[in-house]
């Protein structure tokens, strides 16, 4: 009896050459996405004992119903009656309508978010609110972060009497000292701790290679895919053990190159913005009378870049 209702089952296709589907406005991804999710609740039913199949001009109205359903947003407006007027789950505070209009015109178009118009260059994005809210609070100052712990804490350290700012250090030297000495207890803590248990990895370095090798091995390849769960995961993973081997058969520093891994990206990003600071004129960047310490400090970075070379052919000449 089951087997013949799965056969009598119709199949997707048929489904969507009906009439009742055809000429409806609905997206037809979205309608053969509704017959399949349909076709399996109708073979869940089956399982679960039923009797009759239900004619094919239902089976049409219940897909329709469910491609109609799943094309409503996710997002609807509905009515607060819970007497919590900040409610989480409902969308915390609404907007006025001048509000929403000036937050769909903000985001329709570019706008100034970070950008200093009159000097030119890269501005902060708290500008735009922090006169207002001075304005609003009578503040000196005033800052609007972008989620509610950071709010939390900046909130209890206010009410501690701790003023935030620049001129913390200055005005507050009590809270930081004793900021920096619980970083200090913690750091000795952690020593004492590893310190502990040092001696179970020295044991685990003891164990010889040809049994540590295998199970390092095999938990990279397993950590390596299991995070995203890829083969290409894996292939970059033995492309780089393959480059590691090329690094230390040159004798090349492995530290230097993890280090640039590390920071090139920030580097990049830095050389990016000071660039558009600069107006896009890279001797601006590096004039000596308008950036007196960076061009000391490049001085210094291409000095430690160039020394090894000299150094490697002082060396060679003194041999020979």
């Amino acid at each position: 009896m089951e087997e013949n209702l799965f056969r009598s089952i119709p199949r997707v296709d048929e489904l969507l050459g009906r009439d009742e589907l055809k000429v409806s406005a609905l997206p037809p991804v979205l309608l053969r996405e509704s017959v399949r999710e349909e076709l399996d609740a109708l073979r869940d039913e089956v399982r679960g004992g039923l009797s009759a199949l239900p004619e094919t001009g239902i089976l049409c109205a219940r897909i329709l119903a469910r491609a109609e359903e799943k094309q409503l947003p996710t997002l609807r407006s509905v009515i607060n009656a819970t007497g919590v007027t900040l409610h989480t789950n409902l969308g915390r505070a609404c907007l006025s309508e001048r509000a929403a209009n000036a937050a769909a015109e903000a985001a329709r178009d570019y706008s100034t978010l970070e950008y200093d118009v009159e000097n030119g260059c890269r501005g902060s994005r708290y500008q735009h609110v922090e006169a207002l809210l001075c304005r609003l609070t009578g503040a000196e100052a005033a800052m609007a972060v972008n989620n509610n712990a950071a709010a939390v804490m900046m909130s209890a350290l206010t009410l501690k009497g701790v003023q935030l700012g620049p001129l913390l250090l200055t005005n507050q030297p009590t809270y930081l000292s004793a900021t920096f000495m619980s970083m200090i207890v913690t750091n000795i803590l952690m020593v004492i701790v590893a310190m502990a248990i040092a001696k179970v990895f020295a044991q685990i370095l003891a164990i010889p290679y040809s049994y540590l090798g295998p199970i390092i091995m095999m938990l990279a390849l397993i950590g390596t895919y299991g995070d995203q769960m890829s083969a290409t995961s894996v292939q970059i993973m033995v492309l780089a053990g393959i480059l590691g081997l090329v690094v230390r058969a040159c004798h090349l520093n492995s530290a230097a190159i993890v280090l640039g891994l590390v920071l090139g990206s920030m580097c990049e990003q830095n050389f990016s913005r000071g660039y558009l600071m600069a107006r896009a004129n890279v001797f601006q960047m590096f004039n000596p009378t308008l950036h007196p310490i960076a061009f000391v400090l490049i001085i210094v970075c291409i000095a430690l870049l160039v020394s090894p070379v000299f150094m490697s052919m002082k060396k060679k000449k003194a041999a020979s």
